[in-house]
């Protein structure tokens, strides 16, 4: 009988090994085309900027609208203008 949950146990070590072993062979492949694709530019020629000319490229900040002042959170939550918990 524990000859028998011996050689259990080390058939179950031995597929644990193989898997880890298949794990990090994935890692590895995954490693080295990351580290591919970051020695690379993936983007199309039409959106490459030229490294000759930054003064080029444009800078374009987004503009938000200004928000409306509606009180604080608490106002805003509760729908009420101007008090919160904090004042009662």
């Amino acid at each position: 009988m524990l000859k028998e949950q011996i050689d259990l146990l080390r058939s179950q070590l031995d597929d644990v090994r193989a898997d880890r072993e298949d794990i990090r062979s994935d890692r590895n492949h995954w490693r080295q085309i990351a580290e591919r694709s970051l020695l690379t530019d993936q983007r199309p020629p039409s959106e490459r900027t030229p490294d000759a000319a930054p003064e080029m490229v444009e800078s374009v900040e987004p503009t938000l609208p200004p928000l409306p002042s509606t009180g604080g959170f608490w106002s805003r939550l509760f729908g009420r203008q101007g008090d919160s918990p904090s004042e009662q």
